[in-house]
């Protein structure tokens, strides 16, 4: 959120991306899954299943 302090060593850390672009990208495609699906948060499945979609998506970009 635009202006808004957060303590890095308190949020959770659900993938580390290679780049802004991409870290842009991935925070809205999370905000609209949680949107869509009403949930305030990841599972720890849900976390699983981004880094696999994410490290397929980066390995197939190249």
């Amino acid at each position: 959120m635009c202006g808004e302090v957060i303590n890095v060593q308190r949020v959770p850390v659900y993938l580390d991306a290679d780049d802004f672009q991409d870290a842009e990208r991935v925070v809205e495609q999370l905000e609209s899954y949680l949107h869509q699906t009403g949930k305030k948060d990841l599972t720890e499945q849900d976390i699983r299943q981004l880094r696999a979609q994410y490290a397929r998506w980066v390995k197939n970009r190249v």
